[in-house]
């Protein structure tokens, strides 16, 4: 919205009105957002000041609303090499208008793309402005295949909603024009289901026109005649099946977490806006009419796309510093099922001083590298040091190949996890190799320093196991929990990261739903309460059976624990109580992991690789970052340099599950000897002791270690507690050299 001084005194009366109404209504997850009326260009490939675009590319614009196509002319929509005008063809389809030049681009030349205020909406409404901007080209055409990265509902899905819309994600950008009913079809047997197409960002959408049968086997399948803006069609028909239920579902969707958080401070000035969604989103409902920035009552001009579950906004430049900015997701939003937002959903940050130019690490994989035995069903995972851009990690940036071959598969994105899962089950006993490309990208741009390459080798079988809840915090019962308190739960293994959102991890009070975002790193869920928690009042937390490991496998049934908050809240700041190596060691060896405990537990999700370093000198030793229990651990990704000094630190981004922040950099020093150490570690002694009597009924299970653990490897997979053939639920937790099974229940007695 845009005030003008020259604005009548009856033509501000219902400005202000409306301001004061949205200043009375704004507040957390419910807000009312600026009024736009004219349509907007949401998107761009190539983008604004791109470089190196292919020679072969068209130009592309997403609009924020359905326009009218007869307006979208080369009279519109023009492409001019410095004053000399570019010939080419336009078309329109969705929200999409594509320039296609009659031939390939000159090499290493600008070029200027403008959209005029002839084009209009289906309402005729134009453009508030002519819209122009630049990319220069490289020297080559792109040949490079598009490839579909994902698709919802997932291949072999069962007990899909009859109301469910079909949707797959391409790894590039598609000319748009080529995704059509002919291109995208879903068929039931040999009979073809009636719908309409869609495409918009990377995301093409098949809407049927009727509600799907139940228990009913569908096909979906994308054709060789879809291509991306350089002409490149998919190297064969991408088919994929799911399986109906029997109910319609009318959830609403739910905003998981966002990037900056509500009430952030010093954001940086090239920060892009990120927001996680509960489910799958109807990508062409996410727009720039949908999603929304604005600085006071000024809408910021942005660019908005969606990929997987996640939404993001790039301002169109960089933000002003030390400013407020309020955001907005409205109820135009929609997820695949044509559920929309119960309501407004808003938040808002303050910006610092500076921008970020630090690059992003990947703090971890699963599998790691160099691992063996991995199972054939599992999916790979890589957790990265900072919220990325979704739209920047897909099948052409994160690749997995036996030997030279590419190897199939879908590549989804949530909180800072990026997961490749494979279309068929691995090969036996073979080496793989997984890669993550310096084309993925951090919200401000900043993209990995290098290629993330890893190996891994895979064993005979599959696995069915389903994972487990290892611990929580507060525990079970726990009382006088503090108000501020998040709410974590640590797994028996690695989990899926797209499916812990907010609709598999819940708090209530009583039958109150609270409202919170969720979170998931390394092996640790958290839940962050929107607000301060009631005093003297029972939670119940519960994860659902749709949380799912890398294998697929469910969690056996909902898992669910209570907790009672005391009156206050937590201040406290958390300490570094010991590190492994200590302060000032030396002869440490080679293969050396860097393990910190914390004096309390921590939120998993701030301890990654841009909390908790390794230097040798100036130069950052590159490793993988995690957290459990209360101890966080640094895995170099090769060994370490002989006699030579290192330097540990955690910084104050480190905070527990209250959010209190460590109150200064804990830094620590130690110096390698000239060796290797494979003297394997071993249990030094027990609580109970082997064959003991009268053990009490409520006794914890304690093993004492010879030597510092890898706390993620101490879970409720690696000790067991069993009574005959019956395992024992219990919780497991880690600390110093120390592990300890907590039985749920009293033991039995006399057994």
């Amino acid at each position: 919205m845009y005030l003008k001084k020259n604005y009548l005194l009856m033509g501000l009366i219902p400005l202000v009105l409306s301001i004061i109404i949205m200043s009375c209504e704004q507040r957390l997850g419910v807000v009312s957002p600026p009024s736009i009326s004219a349509p907007l260009v949401s998107a761009t490939n190539p983008g604004n000041a791109a470089i190196g675009v292919p020679i072969n590319q068209k130009i592309a614009a997403t609009f924020s609303v359905p326009m009218d196509a007869t307006t979208i002319t080369t009279a519109t929509f023009t492409l001019r090499q410095g004053n000399t005008a570019v010939a080419g063809f336009v078309s329109y389809t969705g929200v999409t208008a594509i320039f296609a030049p009659s031939t390939n681009l000159e090499p290493n030349t600008a070029y200027t793309a403008m959209l005029t205020r002839g084009a209009k909406d289906t309402e005729a409404n134009a453009l508030v402005n002519n819209y122009m901007w630049t990319f220069t080209t490289g020297e080559n055409a792109v040949l490079v295949l598009p490839t579909i990265s994902s698709t919802a509902p997932a291949n072999s899905a069962t007990n899909v909603a009859l109301n469910q819309k079909v949707a797959a994600t391409f790894s590039t950008t598609m000319d748009a024009t080529t995704i059509t009913s002919s291109t995208f079809t879903l068929t039931h047997g040999s009979t073809s289901v009636s719908g309409f197409v869609s495409y918009t960002g990377t995301t093409a959408l098949f809407s049927p026109a009727v509600n799907l049968e139940p228990n009913t086997l569908y096909t979906a399948t994308i054709t060789t005649g879809a291509e991306d803006l350089a002409g490149n069609a998919l190297a064969s028909d991408n088919v994929w099946l799911f399986t109906t239920g029997a109910t319609v579902v009318n959830t609403a969707p739910l905003v998981s977490s966002t990037d900056p958080a509500n009430a952030a401070v010093g954001v940086a000035l090239n920060q892009k806006i990120s927001a996680n969604f509960s489910t799958g989103m109807n990508a062409t409902t996410v727009t720039a009419a949908t999603f929304t920035l604005t600085q006071g009552t000024e809408a910021i001009s942005s660019f908005v796309s969606y990929s997987g579950t996640t939404a993001l906004l790039a301002p169109a430049n960089n933000l002003l510093a030390n400013t407020t900015y309020n955001v907005t997701i409205t109820t135009g939003a929609e997820d695949l099922a044509g559920n929309a937002l119960a309501a407004n959903y808003g938040w808002s940050f303050t910006t610092g001083t500076a921008t970020i130019i630090t690059p992003p690490t990947v703090s971890a994989t699963d599998p790691a590298d160099g691992a063996v035995n991995v199972a054939l069903n599992q999916q790979i995972a890589a957790s990265f040091s900072k919220t990325m851009d979704a739209t920047t990690i897909t099948g052409a940036t994160f690749t997995l190949l036996q030997d030279a071959t590419p190897v199939s598969g879908f590549i989804s994105y949530s909180g800072t996890s990026a997961l490749f899962s494979p279309a068929t089950i691995l090969e036996s006993n073979t080496e793989y190799t997984a890669t993550i490309t310096t084309g993925v990208q951090d919200l401000a741009g900043n993209a990995l320093a290098s290629n993330v390459v890893w190996h891994f080798t895979t064993g005979a079988t599959v696995v069915i196991t389903p994972p487990v809840v290892s611990s929580t915090n507060p525990a079970n019962a726990a009382v006088a929990v503090p108000l501020n308190q998040n709410i974590a739960a640590n797994f028996s293994k690695t989990m899926d990261a797209t499916t812990i959102t907010a609709a598999t991890f819940t708090l209530n009070d009583g039958a109150n739903s609270i409202a919170g975002f969720v979170y998931y790193s390394g092996m640790v869920a958290v839940f962050e309460p929107a607000a301060n928690l009631e005093a003297a009042t029972e939670y119940t937390a519960m994860i659902t059976t749709g949380a799912k490991d890398l294998a697929g496998n469910a969690l056996a049934a909902d898992y669910s624990w209570s907790f009672t908050t005391g009156d206050a809240i937590v201040t406290t700041p958390p300490t570094v109580s010991s590190t492994d190596p200590a302060n000032g060691a030396v002869n440490v060896a080679l293969n050396q992991q860097v393990a910190a405990t914390f004096s309390k537990t921590m939120d998993a999700t701030t301890i990654t690789g841009a909390t908790f370093t390794i230097m040798h000198g100036t130069t950052p030793v590159s490793g993988f970052v995690s957290y459990s229990g209360t101890t966080a651990l640094f895995s170099p990704a090769s060994i370490l340099v002989s006699n030579t000094e290192y330097t540990a630190t955690l910084t104050t981004g480190a905070r527990d599950l209250a959010g209190n922040a460590l109150v200064s950099n804990v830094v620590w020093y130690f110096t390698t000897g000239a060796t290797v150490v494979i003297t394997p570690p071993v249990v030094s002694s027990t609580d109970p002791a082997d064959a003991a009597v009268g053990v009490p009924l409520n006794q914890n299970i304690a093993a004492n270690f010879s030597k510092t653990m890898d706390a993620t490897t101490i879970t409720a997979a690696t000790f067991t507690i069993n009574e005959g053939a019956n395992a024992i639920a219990g919780f497991v937790y880690y600390s110093g050299m120390t592990a300890v099974f907590n039985p749920s229940e009293n033991l039995t007695p006399n057994t």
